[in-house]
């Protein structure tokens, strides 16, 4: 008999308590000071084109998104950059961050 007031009552405050966390929780976020939120750019068209280069005694070709005339690779054979110059121009997937990120990028052109 006790066991099965005992349950009862565990039972009433287990109900009772999720009722509580439900209605009382309140999601907040929150943004500090230094956070980066994603921005709409728009750039407009990005490019790609592959410009051949010597360095070194080698031959590059070189992977450059404009308007920013940014160096996005760099590969030693001309098929290589022109296949990802193409997948980039048809596919734009960087187009909403405003272009390849910073981290990616191998150097900018003046």
């Amino acid at each position: 008999m006790l066991k099965n007031l005992r349950l009862k009552m565990n039972r009433e405050i287990r109900l009772n308590h999720k009722k509580s966390e439900t209605t009382d929780k309140i999601q907040k976020v929150k943004f500090h000071r230094g956070d980066r939120r994603p921005g709409v750019y728009n750039v407009g068209t990005l490019t790609y084109k592959s410009k051949m280069t010597k360095s070194k005694g080698d031959i590059l070709w070189r992977v450059i998104e404009y308007p920013k005339k940014i160096v996005v690779a760099e590969y030693f054979f001309e098929e290589d950059a022109n296949k990802f110059v193409k997948f980039q121009n048809t596919n734009q997937v960087w187009k909403l961050e405003g272009g390849i990120p910073k981290f990616l990028h191998l150097k900018k052109l003046k």
